[in-house]
């Protein structure tokens, strides 16, 4: 995006809190009275110490220019571009809610399966606002190609409405686009590159389509697949490690659901599915059936479910906030140990704090930037912040006949051996 993009600030404009802050940036929530109303609003900047780097600079206002295109219902929009005496300014859509994130930690602290069905919901949504980003086009009707290449729980904010949405295009291009800049970095998370981005090659929709591959698996295992065990060896087995069979990790998956993860999963891009949409409608059809036998599992009870009690505290919180005097636009502080996690959710959303869920002997969190610009060096991956700094498949094309969805879960251990039908497991 060009920046000479005119920028505006408005009086009305008053910060609540500091949703977060990483080593380029920082989240806001603000309110905006229009008229008589109020709504809240969350507001993205870069620190004052990076407004001059022009790779920064330049992400930034590619992310307005890209996100600020789509209108989708599930996709966190970029609504205006602004400016005030601290620099420049988005203004995002605000999403009351946890990040996919979140709801995995707590499966996991408490040893409580997701229930598949919200998995697939979630994984559904998600894969219908790719396919908004992948299908975007100039005011001319020509294919921007748009790929996300950041695709992680960190940036999956579900609503306690149900509604799952995609957000953080800072590091998304379009095709024809480098992959890697001249100095030969790599921009992502490790843990969910698909094999190519790692190797230096340049991604396409189907890159997209393995992260969410690999979102959809921690849902439903609630554990990292390519996080670090030996030294710095994630990057390598996402590279050369078969796609891992749900049904080691969870009795009651169906065999339709396995197949389409191997499918997501796979090494060569030209083995996974074509389309996000594509996906959509095999999750949809899935959870369809496993609704029809088990009874239909709803997102948002779910969330209320376990998040309900919490979310009233910080609705209270939150009420005391607004009810406030205007402050001058100061330095908001920092709000104590026991704020809510879910006012970070809009900075999960917009991928200014970066997670990694460690294994139970590993050491305590800590926080690290987000967006950040890795050398090709595989770095370790970056810890999940505290609490207080956050709150029968075949390779699809777009005329191949859809298969038949089976539900039937398999009562005996699954061989190891590679599929025989599909898309092949081995020798990517």
């Amino acid at each position: 995006m060009a920046e000479a993009i005119h920028t505006r600030s408005s009086s009305s404009d008053r910060r609540v809190a500091l949703l977060g802050k990483g080593g380029f940036g920082e989240v806001e929530l603000i309110v905006r009275r229009e008229g008589r109303f109020q709504r809240l609003y969350a507001r993205k900047r870069l620190l004052p110490a990076h407004q001059q780097d022009v790779e920064l600079r330049s992400m930034f206002f590619e992310e307005a220019r890209l996100a600020g295109m789509i209108r989708h219902p599930n996709v966190v929009s970029v609504l205006d571009v602004g400016g005030d005496q601290q620099g420049p300014f988005l203004l995002l859509d605000y999403v009351d809610g946890v990040s996919a994130q979140k709801i995995i930690e707590n499966a996991r602290a408490k040893a409580e399966p997701i229930p598949l069905q919200v998995c697939l919901r979630i994984a559904m949504q998600v894969a219908d606002g790719l396919h908004a980003a992948h299908e975007l086009t100039d005011h001319q009707g020509r294919s921007l190609g748009l790929v996300h290449r950041d695709v992680s729980p960190a940036n999956i904010l579900v609503g306690y409405d149900g509604v799952a949405r995609v957000s953080d295009f800072g590091v998304a291009r379009a095709l024809g686009r480098s992959t890697h800049t001249a100095t030969g970095f790599l921009k992502g998370k490790f843990g969910y590159m698909s094999p190519e981005q790692l190797r230096f090659e340049e991604p396409d929709r189907r890159s997209d389509l393995f992260a969410l591959g690999v979102v959809l698996f921690e849902l439903i295992s609630a554990r990292r697949l390519y996080a670090n065990q030996e030294g710095m060896d994630g990057a390598r087995r996402a590279l050369n490690e078969p796609p891992p069979d749900l049904a080691d990790h969870r009795d009651d998956v169906p065999e339709a659901l396995v197949q389409l993860l191997f499918a997501m999963l796979a090494k060569q891009p030209v083995h996974r599915p074509e389309t996000a949409k594509w996906v959509s409608n095999r999750l949809e059809a899935i959870s369809a059936a496993l609704a029809a036998e088990e009874g239909r599992i709803d997102v948002a009870e779910y969330l209320e479910q376990e998040f309900g009690a919490e979310r009233q505290q910080q609705q209270a919180a939150l009420s005391t906030l607004l009810a406030a005097p205007p402050t001058p636009e100061v330095e908001p502080s920092r709000l104590g140990r026991n704020w809510p996690w879910w006012l970070t959710a809009a900075a999960f959303a917009l991928g200014l704090v970066y997670f990694v869920w460690p294994e139970p002997s590993s050491p305590g969190p800590v926080v690290t930037p987000a967006n950040t610009v890795v050398e090709s060096t595989i770095d370790p991956e970056p810890a999940a912040p505290s609490p207080a700094e956050a709150k029968g498949l075949t390779p699809p094309n777009n005329e191949a006949p859809e298969p038949k969805t089976t539900l039937k879960k398999r009562r005996s251990p699954r061989s190891k051996s590679p599929p025989t039908k599909g898309v092949p497991m081995w020798g990517w």
